[in-house]
């Protein structure tokens, strides 16, 4: 198994996945693949095999986040096992197409059910609350283009002056704009590292503009 992920993420994940995505399935392999199953031999997983890893990592204690010291949960959620059978299913979905195994295990295994709890979400009084008490000029800024604009933080963060058009004469013209085409994330150097030029210019056409300035813990 470690030996078709290692193959897997060199020959799918570096030419496919986005620099979020290479991020974020580079992190569940380290953490809940390959110190798991990563010694099985693929003549041993079958749908039960899978069914029993799912199972056993429902109990497991989740990874803490290097970068806030804290989990969500403290065991690995049923959301965070669905995410794993996604990339699983797409891995031995490729390994059955370069004929080292016979079928994928993942299409029939039972994933452990997950419901999605509805996200709070701040009315119009809790926005003008918040401009009420917020002494940050910039701060009030950031949560009113967030708020009129629908921006996500690494959109916000990413957001500079050649992609706003606020002058008077815009806006007596009805043409001021705020365009977003670059986003701001947090990745870990390593990651970075592992994509060529060429393929970060991919992750831009996926949604991360190439240019995107990028914090590096």
């Amino acid at each position: 198994m470690d030996e078709l992920i290692t193959e897997y993420v060199a020959l799918y994940g570096k030419e496919n996945w986005a620099l979020s995505t290479y991020e974020g399935n580079v992190s569940l392999i380290n953490n809940y693949i390959l110190p798991i199953i990563g010694d099985a031999k693929l003549s041993e997983i079958n749908t039960r095999f899978i069914e029993r890893y799912y199972q056993s990592l429902l109990k497991r204690r989740a990874v803490i986040n290097p970068l806030n010291k804290t989990s969500r949960n403290e065991f690995v959620s049923s959301s965070t096992v669905r995410d794993v059978n996604k990339l699983l299913r797409n891995c031995f979905e490729q390994a059955v197409k370069w004929e080292l195994m016979e079928k994928n295990p993942c299409t029939h295994a039972t994933v452990p059910k997950h419901k999605s709890q509805k996200r709070d979400i701040w009315i119009a009084d809790t926005l003008m609350y918040a401009f009420s008490v917020c002494e940050d000029e910039r701060l009030k800024l950031a949560i009113n283009l967030s708020f009129s604009c629908s921006l996500r933080l690494g959109e916000l963060l990413g957001l500079t002056w050649d992609c706003v058009d606020i002058s008077p004469e815009a806006i007596e013209e009805n043409r001021a704009y705020v365009f977003i085409n670059k986003e701001s994330q947090r990745i870990r150097k390593e990651s970075l590292n592992a994509l060529d030029s060429q393929q970060l210019s991919a992750s831009g056409r996926k949604g991360l503009d190439p240019q995107a300035q990028l914090l590096l813990p």
